[in-house]
């Protein structure tokens, strides 16, 4: 097996077993008494009612070119992404824009594409969608940024993150999430600590004590405050098959989603809005993860 199999594999491996971590200690008053139980509620009730609308979902569907590998398909697809902007700019996981095959392709190779279309971004209630385009993409940090089209002139609900704050080694995070289509797009709140900070390759915050399903999540601290956003910062094929990042209990902390800080999704930000500017091609993402510094311009090359 090669080294980019053996990565995806591990990855797909860590995706999977966290699918099965258990929720209970993230209950409200789980374990405490009554008057944390009620500070508890408090905060997951604010948070959803001052950050909530400002999570939306982004409707697509996905064309997927097998490149001679097989059957060309399109699949309908439903993930969400944080308001940043009040006139329409939404930040998202551009994992979740590429869906499980474009992951399979940056890790194994391949002359398949995978194309999101048809975007639409459902606010709040609403089940119809507004017309959206990728305006750019990031694929070393797992971003995508999506415009809506025709945003209108009423200010959308948003999240700032240039007025995202620092999490310290231990905090108490909340994440804000949202459930499919049949349970009515319904918020979740995850509760879970920050485990681990780390400086390189760059800043994360490893979360740890809790559970949080998705790419693109936007976590805050109790008080409401924005911290950051889940992303899927991936190491080499190299340092995944040598055992590097596994930790002492068995655990690959490196093929599991971290929380990116407010302060890089800013920088990233800014170098996304410039690269469309430049009018440079924002359609597809690498086919792997480039090997560049992490301060250069946002990817968006779109190789085959």
């Amino acid at each position: 097996m090669n080294r980019s199999a053996i990565a995806f594999a591990v990855i797909c491996a860590a995706l999977s077993l966290s699918g099965s971590a258990s929720l209970g200690s993230n209950l409200p008053g789980a374990g405490v008494g009554l008057s944390a139980h009620d500070d508890t509620a408090a905060a997951y009730q604010k948070l959803v009612a001052e950050r909530g609308a400002a999570v939306v979902t982004v409707k697509f569907v996905l064309k997927i070119e097998a490149g001679g590998m097989g059957e060309d398909a399109e699949q309908e697809t439903e993930v969400y992404g944080v308001m940043i902007d009040p006139k329409g700019l939404v930040l998202m996981s551009n994992s979740e824009l590429d869906g499980f095959a474009g992951m399979m392709r940056r890790f194994r190779g391949g002359s398949f594409t995978t194309t999101p279309k048809d975007l639409k971004v459902l606010i709040g209630d609403d089940t119809e969608g507004m017309p959206g385009k990728v305006l750019a993409r990031d694929t070393e940090l797992d971003l995508a940024w999506i415009q809506i089209e025709k945003p209108g002139d009423k200010p959308l609900a948003h999240i700032d993150p240039a007025k995202g704050v620092k999490a310290n080694l231990g905090d108490r995070l909340l994440a804000l999430e949202k459930m499919g289509k049949y349970f009515d797009r319904a918020p979740v709140v995850q509760e879970v600590r920050v485990g681990a900070v780390t400086s390189k390759p760059r800043p994360t915050y490893v979360f740890t004590g809790g559970f949080i399903a998705g790419r693109g999540v936007p976590v805050f601290t109790v008080g409401g405050e924005f911290v950051g956003m889940t992303t899927l910062l991936v190491p080499s094929a190299e340092e995944m098959e040598g055992g590097a990042l596994r930790s002492s209990m068995g655990g690959y902390f490196g093929t599991s989603p971290k929380i990116l800080p407010a302060s890089e999704l800013v920088t990233a930000t800014k170098r996304a809005r410039e690269a469309a500017e430049a009018d440079k091609p924002a359609d597809k993402p690498a086919d792997k993860a480039p090997e560049k510094p992490a301060d250069t311009p946002a990817d968006k090359s779109g190789g085959k």
